[in-house]
């Protein structure tokens, strides 16, 4: 296995464990950040192909399994857009910070509006009202300063290194 793959795994049981045990305690005005969601932006802009997606879909699934959701809600979004977030990345992706922290938090919005979506679609605890206004809206303005600080930060662990010419290879040039 690829050590990237590996510790991308090790970093989804983290970020499992931070759900259940941190985010709890951390809540804002009875909002809860969403670890699983931040971690599977991250590693589907980081990642690329079958390791990125089976790691959101099981992430999704532990999620709706924890009862934070109906079950398989979230493990059918996070796949969607780990999808659409290589598309993305492809299409508008030029290496820069900039662009790729839009796209971590254009998607984490998306994610959590279709999330919300799904709960009002399949459950009837929540009006359409206030599953936007209760839980869309408040979480994912919390989960995108979060991913877009674990995107820097995971980006730095897991990304390849440039292949740029470096002081190493290139010869003396006069």
């Amino acid at each position: 296995m690829n050590m990237r793959i590996g510790i991308a795994i090790l970093g989804a049981l983290v970020a499992l464990v931070l759900q259940v045990v941190l985010a709890p305690n951390i809540a804002i005005a009875q909002t809860m950040p969403n670890f699983i969601i931040v971690y599977a932006v991250t590693i589907s802009m980081i990642l690329s192909g079958p390791p990125a997606y089976i790691i959101v879909f099981f992430l999704g699934l532990a999620s709706d399994l924890l009862g934070y959701g109906p079950v398989g809600s979230l493990s059918f979004i996070l796949l969607i857009s780990a999808a659409l977030i290589n598309l993305a990345q492809k299409t508008f992706g030029n290496g820069t910070l900039f662009v790729s922290c839009i796209i971590v938090v254009g998607f984490t919005i998306l994610i959590h509006f279709l999330h919300a979506a799904f709960m009002v679609a399949m459950t009837s605890t929540y009006s359409a009202i206030d599953a936007f206004r209760l839980i869309a809206i408040p979480e994912s303005l919390y989960d995108c300063v979060l991913a877009v600080l674990a995107y820097v930060l995971i980006h730095r662990l897991l990304a390849p290194p440039a292949q740029g010419p470096t002081a190493h290879t290139v010869g003396n040039l006069r």
